[in-house]
């Protein structure tokens, strides 16, 4: 009994201590399981109303953004073009409220695309940075697509003035961080943090030429000038201007020369022709991808004075040029 004994005790003595002897003999009984919580129907259902609820509070905040500044821009735009008359301006707003917004954006066209084509190469520059992918793809293609479209005196006009831009506010802060160390001045040190500054990024680029593009071009209207045959009285004559509201009765025409408005009879109309007037519309201009492939350019509308002086024994109405009134 003995080696027993004392087997069975350099057993116990080489065990982890335990208190109860049982400990050593019996195996570890694992935990149960946790039952997996089970989320909220009305929890759930009220993180999904918020997230639907913050989009569309998002949207419905762009979406009234979007219509103060267009209806500013309308009001602005008409007043402008009414040589700042408010009689003037109201009747060109309650005329034609929707084709002021269309017909000026088709009237920035010239600026618009070498703009965008920029704007789209440049995005196209900062995503490159995390690695190419489709989206550069298609950013790519969209800058190249509207630089073909653009003429080339507005394109070469935004790439210098964008030149301009870099060597300005970018090339000083990359000449200064090359050159700094830790004995640079107080100044560098200024010029740094400007340059550096979110207010001198891109977006003040395309901000100002943006404001630029719609200041020079608010006295301009947004429908072309047309020359017009019409009936007054007892004889015809020309009138020069552009038809704000050519449907029912009466035709409604904003004098080219003192803005001044014409309603006439739509039966006294007898023809009417598109035309160019000088100063009062940009010239037309040949695209880019034109130029590359040595295609001539012609405008399709004549002057509209010269048009006036292929009929000289007809008057023109008092106003109609520039010069006339």
């Amino acid at each position: 009994m003995r080696p027993i004994f004392v087997a069975h005790r350099r057993r116990r003595r080489g065990a982890p201590p335990s208190t109860s002897p049982r400990a050593v003999d019996e195996p570890d009984t694992p935990e149960p399981p946790q039952p997996t919580p089970v989320p909220d129907a009305a929890e759930t259902a009220r993180v999904t109303d918020g997230a639907e609820g913050s989009f569309i509070g998002t949207a419905a905040r762009l979406g009234a953004m979007g219509a103060a500044f267009l209806t500013g821009f309308a009001l602005v735009k008409a007043y402008a073009v009414a040589n700042f008359s408010l009689t003037t301006g109201s009747a060109l707003l309650t005329t034609a409220p929707v084709s002021v917004l269309l017909g000026s954006l088709m009237s920035y066209a010239y600026w618009l695309f070498p703009l965008t084509a920029i704007a789209l190469f440049w995005a196209c520059r900062r995503a490159g940075r995390r690695g190419w992918s489709g989206g550069c793809t298609v950013l790519l293609a969209g800058g190249v697509l509207t630089a073909l479209l653009s003429p080339v005196r507005p394109l070469l006009w935004c790439t210098g003035a964008l030149l301009l831009y870099l060597a300005v506010f970018r090339l000083p802060g990359r000449l200064l961080r090359d050159h700094a160390d830790g004995t640079s001045s107080r100044w560098t040190a200024v010029g740094l943090s400007l340059t550096r500054h979110a207010f001198f990024g891109p977006q003040l680029f395309f901000t100002v030429a943006l404001l630029w593009l719609v200041i020079a071009s608010l006295p301009r209207t947004w429908v072309p000038v047309e020359i017009m045959r019409i009936q007054d009285g007892l004889e015809q004559k020309f009138i020069v201007g552009n038809v704000i509201s050519g449907d029912g009765e009466w035709t409604t025409v904003l004098r080219a020369g003192d803005r001044g408005l014409s309603r006439i009879r739509s039966e006294d109309v007898y023809t009417r022709r598109v035309c160019h007037l000088t100063g009062a519309q940009s010239p037309g201009q040949a695209p880019l991808m034109w130029v590359l492939i040595d295609r001539p350019y012609r405008s399709p509308n004549l002057n509209c004075q010269r048009l006036a002086d292929d009929r000289p024994g007809l008057p023109v109405v008092e106003g109609s040029f520039p010069d006339s009134g």
